[in-house]
């Protein structure tokens, strides 16, 4: 499969995996209706309604979100004196992707790793660790941040921030229901118990799915920037043996931003235990096994 047939690929999971997870929404709100005893002829309007609590709880995330992930994980702005070299390799990119530079930021850890977050690519930012930009060489460093673009070119960086609200209030929703006193207690605190430990489960599976997806199509994207995908496998290559990022440990939502899962210890033989890692481990990881990255880069099916 190459680059162009991987791109358009992902982008067709992605219409489906959005598709899933609104209709995952849509039924467990029929289901709470069902618990409270609520006439189902008013389950169009109600909809509707709890579309619209959604789409104000996003707009906050989409103004403020990208704020919250960089407070959290303790990243700090950079500038081209302090990091030139960085700040040309992100202008360059910029340009070969026709997008506007990025504000980068970095966070002081020795691990590999980066994310991109911001509500469309005019607010963006990439944020790398101390430890990438360090250890990796100019190609692979390179590779990583057109990576990152990627997510910014595909407008991930949006995404994920809505998703990650959206699942984050139905599981509130279900925890405030559980804790509801008052008439028809019982009904109130089983449709909370069912929204909470099924169904934002549920929903937290799909956007695991959809981050993972996305990873493929940003390693896909960035390769198209840099005309080396073989960089980029090796950089992942690197980045497995120490991902850890103990700041993004304050903010556990945000885990799937980066280009490798932050809370991994680090593993010198990572890349070749993936091979036995369990369906349910697959299914709730934040990010694609990177021997899989590695050999979609290559060229292997």
């Amino acid at each position: 499969m190459n680059i162009y047939q991987q791109i358009s690929s992902n982008n067709r999971q992605t219409v489906l995996i959005l598709l899933l997870f609104t209709a995952v929404v849509l039924g467990i709100a029929f289901v709470a209706f069902l618990f409270l005893e609520v006439p189902t002829e008013l389950f169009p309007s109600v909809s509707l309604a709890i579309f619209g609590i959604i789409f104000v709880w996003t707009l906050i995330s989409y103004y403020w979100g990208d704020k919250m992930i960089l407070s959290f994980v303790g990243a700090k702005p950079i500038s081209r004196q302090s990091h030139f070299d960085v700040y040309n390799l992100v202008e360059n990119l910029s340009i070969t992707a026709g997008l506007p530079n990025p504000t980068v930021y970095v966070i002081e850890d020795d691990s590999l790793n980066a994310f991109a977050t911001g509500r469309n690519p005019k607010h963006s930012v990439v944020c790398l660790t101390t430890g990438i930009v360090k250890k990796l060489n100019k190609r692979q460093l390179e590779a990583v941040i057109a990576h990152e673009m990627g997510h910014i070119a595909n407008y991930d960086i949006r995404l994920q921030l809505i998703l990650i609200t959206v699942v984050g209030l139905i599981a509130m929703t279900g925890e405030i229901l559980m804790r509801v006193r008052g008439k028809n207690t019982g009904s109130i605190a089983l449709a909370g118990l069912v929204i909470y430990i099924i169904g934002a489960p549920l929903l937290r599976l799909i956007s695991l799915a959809l981050s993972r997806n996305r990873e493929y199509l940003a390693d896909a994207t960035g390769s198209f920037y840099t005309r080396d995908p073989e960089a980029l496998a090796e950089a992942l290559q690197e980045i497995s043996k120490d991902s850890r990022v103990e700041s993004a440990d304050r903010m556990n939502s945000a885990a799937h931003l980066f280009i490798e899962n932050p809370k991994k210890e680090p593993d010198l033989d990572s890349p070749k235990k993936i091979k036995g890692q369990s369906f349910l481990t697959r299914i709730t990881s934040t990010h694609p096994p990177i021997l899989e990255r590695i050999k979609r880069l290559k060229g292997h099916e």
